[in-house]
């Protein structure tokens, strides 16, 4: 990677406000924020690239939910998932699927920050 170039998070949450409100916080610390609305905005997109960064991804979304995406993602995205449901089948799965970390919304800033440097620490 290069030194120049700060790691991307990518964030997929049908929630305007939770992908403003998690963007501005990611550029806050220098990274790149990439905001999805669903899960195949994100799929779309990303084709073959290889950016290195790290996945933020709501599980309740509509059409193809988090935890769907979360098995079709590449084991080399490190993938936080974040859900008003952390106790829910759908959270069980993300964490069976490999998620670095499961989420319960609301969260702290500083819990997710810290989840997103280690994180990005793979990846680099």
């Amino acid at each position: 990677m290069n030194s120049n170039q700060p790691p991307t998070v990518f964030i997929v949450d049908d929630d305007d406000a939770i992908r403003f409100a998690i963007s501005m916080l990611v550029e806050t610390c220098g990274w790149k924020a990439r905001t999805y609305a669903t899960a195949e905005e994100f799929v779309e997109t990303q084709g073959e690239t290889r950016e290195p960064g790290c996945l933020v991804l709501d599980l309740n979304m509509p059409g193809t939910t988090g935890a769907d995406l979360l098995e079709q993602t590449p084991p080399w995205l490190p993938v936080i998932v974040i859900t008003g449901y952390a106790d829910s089948p759908l959270a069980e799965r993300a964490r069976r699927a490999g998620a670095r970390a499961v989420l319960k919304k609301p969260f702290s800033d500083e819990l997710l920050l810290g989840h997103i440097r280690q994180a990005l620490e793979l990846t680099t």
